[in-house]
């Protein structure tokens, strides 16, 4: 019968380093996932002035319908912002409803 010897106490911590670290992997694959199941819920910023042109509407209709000033509008347009709630949510209702009318903007086939 062999006896069994007590884990040094480098083994116990490498033991636990290892299992932190599976969780950790874990855990951040879990977050990746929820990322890539999240819609996306604007477009791309060269779409998004797509929209708002197919459709004959100025920076300064959307911002004042959004409820900010047409500098954001502008800058949501260039990627150089992104809007936050709750004005992401009525700018992502504004651009849904423009895609559904104006679908030509999205297959690439719009006139300028």
């Amino acid at each position: 019968m062999t006896a069994h010897r007590k884990p040094t106490t480098s083994e116990v911590a490498l033991d636990v380093a290892f299992a932190v670290a599976a969780w950790v992997r874990g855990t951040m694959h879990e977050a990746v996932n929820q990322l890539l199941n999240r819609p996306a819920d604007l477009p791309l910023p060269s779409i998004r002035t797509a929209l708002r042109r197919a459709h004959r509407l100025t920076q300064q209709e959307v911002a004042e319908a959004i409820g900010v000033h047409r500098i954001q509008v502008v800058r949501w347009e260039k990627g150089q912002a992104e809007p936050r709630n709750p004005h992401r949510r009525a700018y992502a209702h504004l651009l849904a409803g423009l895609a559904e009318q104006h679908p030509e903007v999205l297959s690439g086939t719009s006139t300028p």
